[in-house]
């Protein structure tokens, strides 16, 4: 019974996640376009960067749950930790890092805003989908039902 609510909180987890994660890659676009413009190339370069920084992230979560054996709870906690602390530190400092980036132009500067802002939080996002699998594995009898339900879920979210 205990295996039954931490796969449903798996789960829910994945779902929440995801939504956060969709969220920031409408919210980081309209933040550049502030400073850019409402171009096409800024919403291009933008979600372009989103869909390549998630997959960097389940890429390099996948990678290194595999090479590594670590308690998978505590990287899962550490793992929204550092993504809430990096989204408050975004907050506070988001202002001062585009009166730099914005002189630039709105193709290199919303390139680089991506790579500042955006790469760490939604990396990190995308790192847990691989650790959630793990650790639904690890509770699961099935070991094929984890990804889909998960990504699934997240996907959902």
């Amino acid at each position: 019974m205990k295996s039954n609510y931490s796969k449903i909180l798996l789960v829910i987890i994945a779902f929440l996640g995801g939504f956060v994660l969709m969220s920031m890659e409408l919210v980081f676009p309209r933040i550049s376009m502030i400073w850019f413009g409402n171009v096409l190339s800024v919403w291009a370069i933008d979600l372009s960067m989103s869909l390549v920084i998630i997959a960097i992230g389940y890429r390099l979560g996948s990678w290194l749950l595999q090479e590594n054996n670590y308690p998978l709870k505590v990287c899962l906690i550490a793992v929204y930790f550092f993504g809430a602390f990096y989204l408050l530190l975004i907050n506070i400092t988001y202002k001062a890092i585009m009166e730099y980036i914005s002189p630039l132009d709105e193709v290199f500067g919303s390139l680089l805003f991506s790579m500042i802002l955006m790469f760490p939080t939604m990396g990190i996002l995308a790192f847990s989908g691989p650790l959630l699998v793990k650790i639904f594995n690890a509770t699961s009898s099935k070991r094929n039902s984890g990804p889909s339900l998960i990504f699934g879920f997240s996907t959902l979210g």
